[in-house]
């Protein structure tokens, strides 16, 4: 395991970026109240990247190995206690991280954010998403994806050759997937797409689902 470390300030801006490498096969992200998450490939085989960006103030997080996996998880930051007798209404304003994560292709990746946003786009690998409150945006993934979402919204487009099993408790489900090219579906839609080289898995409570096939 290689860990590597750095911080960067531009303009206000405090940036973390922190590699490591690393042949475990499975990778959980824990993130608490974030900006977003933005998930890329790594183009080396063994090599996890994260730049996390935060205004104001450095984010703080850690990445590594730990009981068989890798982690990485932020680090809640708490003012000090002088700054907490003060006579003052508020003393700390909340710090959003922006977080970009790379990670090598087919790795089995664990993504669990109480409240933010992730996008993602070609993402290549399992995919394991719980999420409380947000919005989830994801085009053209290769490989096996299962989202739990609570509140919020997802758009999920350039779906292709997928076994899609979709339902939610309380949202809409808006597409136009399937034979019927429908624009609205009942709480559910389960159809298979194409070629099932693929499966989609989404399970939500109150939130709006958008699904979209390949643009011609």
């Amino acid at each position: 395991m290689v860990l590597l470390f750095f911080v960067i300030s531009t303009r206000g801006q405090e940036i973390v970026e922190k590699n490591l490498e690393t042949n475990l096969e499975k990778i959980v992200i824990e993130l608490d109240l974030i900006d977003h998450l933005e998930l890329f490939n790594s183009d080396n085989t063994g090599e996890i990247l994260v730049y996390a960006e935060g205004s104001g103030q450095k984010p703080v997080y850690d990445l590594k190995e730990e009981n068989g996996y890798v982690l990485l998880r932020d680090v809640e930051l708490f003012p000090e206690e002088s700054v907490l007798d003060q006579d003052k209404v508020c003393t700390v304003e909340p710090n959003y991280t922006t977080y970009r994560v790379y990670v090598p292709r087919d790795r089995e990746l664990y993504v669990s954010i109480i409240e933010g946003n992730l996008y993602s786009t070609d993402f290549a690998g399992p995919l394991d998403v719980k999420m409380e409150q947000g919005i989830i945006k994801l085009s053209h993934m290769n490989g096996p994806v299962k989202v739990k979402l609570n509140s919020g919204s997802i758009h999920i487009r350039d779906i292709e050759n997928t076994r899609v099993d979709v339902a939610t408790n309380l949202g809409v489900i808006t597409g136009d997937l399937g034979h019927q090219q429908k624009e609205t579906y009942e709480k559910q839609f389960l159809e298979t797409i194409g070629k099932p080289d693929h499966s989609l898995l989404v399970r939500t409570i109150m939130a709006n689902i958008f699904l979209y096939g390949p643009k011609d």
